[in-house]
């Protein structure tokens, strides 16, 4: 997000003259600071390092499927468990620390927030990933989820938690976080790119507030 924080348009909203500021500002919009060559890499810039790391993820997805024929399915699932909870980490992390400097309306974090944008921007793909992990571990019957598929009284203290512990409620809860984190990342990163364009300071209010 551009670097414009509540805090800097005044306690009630207004500007330190006291007078209101327009909701989108032109000359804030064009100020030097917020130029595309100050605030975006070069189109192309960083293409040979996407392409390497996505050379890097694609063998590494090669490498677990062939760890499913070598060495079993419980350790391909449990490579992807790893991996995808990992990478989910990451971009649950970024987006924890940009809800933080939000909340407390933060200055300083102007010029870093950004970048944890970038990073919990990723997070549909951890995702897509999670869902993989999901369907594995249903159609497998639990290589890592061991409690998916027992019965009912083969281990007393599952049983106990079985309320909690049970196919149905372990897919709902998994997709109502899913959906939770999307559009909080989906709202954040969409008012951040807005207010590059437009100057609008009331999009930091609705960040901060979200």
């Amino acid at each position: 997000m551009s670097q414009i924080t509540a805090g800097s348009m005044g306690s009630s909203g207004g500007s330190s003259s006291g007078r209101t500021p327009k909701i989108h500002d032109p000359k804030l919009a064009a100020h030097p600071a917020l130029h595309s060559e100050n605030i975006t890499l070069p189109a192309g810039a960083t293409e040979g390092l996407s392409r390497g790391f996505f050379a890097v993820g694609g063998l590494a997805l090669l490498v677990t499927v062939a760890g499913y024929f070598a060495g079993g399915p419980g350790r391909a699932v449990g490579a992807l468990h790893v991996g995808t909870m990992t990478a989910l980490a990451a971009a649950l992390g970024a987006l924890f620390f940009t809800l933080i400097f939000h909340s407390v309306n933060a200055g300083f974090s102007a010029t870093l927030r950004r970048q944890f944008e970038n990073v919990f921007a990723a997070m549909p793909v951890p995702l897509a990933f999670a869902i993989v992990f999901l369907l594995a571990e249903l159609i497998g019957g639990g290589y890592v989820m061991q409690w998916i598929g027992l019965e009912y009284g083969d281990d007393y203290l599952l049983d106990k938690n079985t309320p909690f512990l049970n196919e149905p409620f372990w897919v709902i809860r998994g997709l109502f976080y899913a959906c939770i984190w999307m559009f909080i990342i989906t709202q954040l990163r969409l008012w951040s790119l807005r207010q590059d364009e437009t100057g609008d300071w009331r999009l930091t209010r609705k960040a901060r507030f979200l």
